[in-house]
């Protein structure tokens, strides 16, 4: 898997998940300019980028997760 692809879709989808997707929109514009360019110039197949691309996503998911538990007991605690 492409991990240019996983780091920048880690970044958007994170972004997206804790601001908006408003605010997400101008990363998810780069990310997929950044996998057509991968594309184009023969850097990674197709099944490479969607990998990446899943693989980042899959994680920034797990990262939401974790800081939203710690920010729950940051609170919840007090």
């Amino acid at each position: 898997p492409s991990g240019h692809m996983a780091e920048v879709t880690f970044m958007t989808v994170l972004y997206g998940k804790r601001f908006g997707w408003q605010a997400a929109m101008p990363l998810a514009i780069f990310s997929t300019f950044l996998g057509a360019t991968f594309l184009n110039c023969n850097r990674h197949y197709l099944s490479q980028l969607v990998a990446g691309s899943a693989l980042g996503a899959i994680f920034a998911l797990a990262a939401d997760k974790v800081i939203d538990n710690r920010l729950a007991r940051k609170y919840n605690a007090k």
